[in-house]
């Protein structure tokens, strides 16, 4: 991984992604177990 800003940037914009509820990255990528069941907040 590079540590230009641009990269950082993205990084934090796909790790926001992840925990965002609704988010095509939300379900099934990071948490598939539990937070399937977990409505969205």
């Amino acid at each position: 991984m590079s540590t230009q800003p641009e990269d950082k940037k993205k990084a934090a914009n796909y790790y926001q992604g992840i925990t965002a509820p609704g988010s095509p990255t939300y379900c099934g990528k990071r948490f598939p177990s539990w937070r399937e069941f977990i409505p969205s907040f």
